[in-house]
């Protein structure tokens, strides 16, 4: 019966994972932002999962705060890399915009 409440918290997981990254790249957060508020859904959803599945409760608890801050961090620092590099390519494409115009009005 815990087995299948177990899965439930690693979608959990998985949907914060998902939601880390989709909140920084839209730029709704900060990354640090993100990555804090994360880091501790993520170690609750990974606690949780530990408990059902029988671990000890030192072991849950180390697992859930390395993985859940160790996969926040990945996923807010991958999208502010990805959102920063979006925001470079939009800038030399709208240059590159403005020189045209200013080649054809001439």
């Amino acid at each position: 019966m815990f087995k299948e409440a177990a899965n439930l918290y690693l979608v959990l997981f998985s949907l914060s994972l998902i939601s880390i990254y989709l909140t920084v790249r839209g730029g709704r957060m900060g990354a640090p932002t993100a990555a804090a508020a994360g880091s501790v859904i993520n170690a609750l959803c990974i606690f949780i999962y530990a408990i059902f599945v029988g671990d000890g409760l030192i072991q849950a608890l180390v697992s859930s705060l390395s993985i859940g801050i160790l996969f926040a961090v990945a996923a807010a620092t991958g999208a502010a890399y990805f959102r920063k590099q979006t925001l470079k390519a939009n800038e030399v494409v709208q240059r590159s915009a403005q020189a045209d115009v200013v080649f054809l009005a001439k």
